[in-house]
């Protein structure tokens, strides 16, 4: 990222971050709010992406959006601790960070591990969730062309909507969290739609 555009783009996403961990704390305005969020439809359009990168110790190979920077930062620290689920039943390891100026939005990809063998990893997610009770949640299922299966968390609170996406092979537990500001929803979800398509997981 350039220089001088990096104070930008991070005070940007820090302010973003803030305000989505602030939403807790607010009235609750949306109480319907995933039941207008249409589920995803992973959607394949590579001109709306980046290359591709891999990481192979997570056996991984994803594209962000065109326009999205990796953050190496305190804004990439405040998003992971965004996103982050407290579970004894999975860990989380954060690997990278991307953000976007234009709409505040945010990536977070990790690694997941089963803190015991035979762990559900999406019912683990599921419950953890659930304990919060902070904010109005849908659990969708999403298939790529090869079928492979996508677990998404969709978190929508007052002022943010998360899709919180778990990909699982042999291989390795990916989970790729998208937020975005809820009035830029609309600009972003299609480019997520594509990201997905382009995800492969496996050894």
């Amino acid at each position: 990222m350039p220089g001088s555009a990096a104070p930008r783009v991070l005070k940007t996403l820090c302010a973003a971050i803030l305000l989505l961990a602030a939403c807790s704390n607010e009235e609750r305005t949306y109480p319907e709010a995933p039941d207008r969020i249409e589920p995803l439809t992973v959607q394949a359009n590579p001109d709306v992406l980046q290359p591709p990168i891999t990481l192979e110790d997570a056996a991984v190979s994803f594209r962000v959006p065109r326009g999205w920077a990796r953050l190496d930062s305190t804004a990439a620290r405040r998003a992971q601790r965004a996103v982050r689920v407290e579970t004894d039943a999975v860990r989380m390891q954060p690997l990278r960070t991307y953000g976007e100026q234009r709409t505040s939005s945010f990536l977070v990809v990790s690694r997941l591990y089963r803190e015991h063998q035979g762990t559900d990893v999406p019912a683990a997610l599921r419950q953890a969730l659930a304990a919060h009770k902070q904010d109005f949640q849908r659990l969708d299922t999403l298939r790529q062309k090869d079928e492979r299966t996508l677990f998404d968390f969709v978190i929508a609170s007052r002022s943010a909507v998360h899709h919180k996406v778990v990909v699982e092979s042999d291989a390795a537990i990916v989970q790729f969290d998208y937020v975005a500001p809820r009035f830029q929803y609309p600009r972003v979800v299609s480019r997520i739609e594509a990201a997905l398509a382009a995800l492969r997981l496996g050894p």
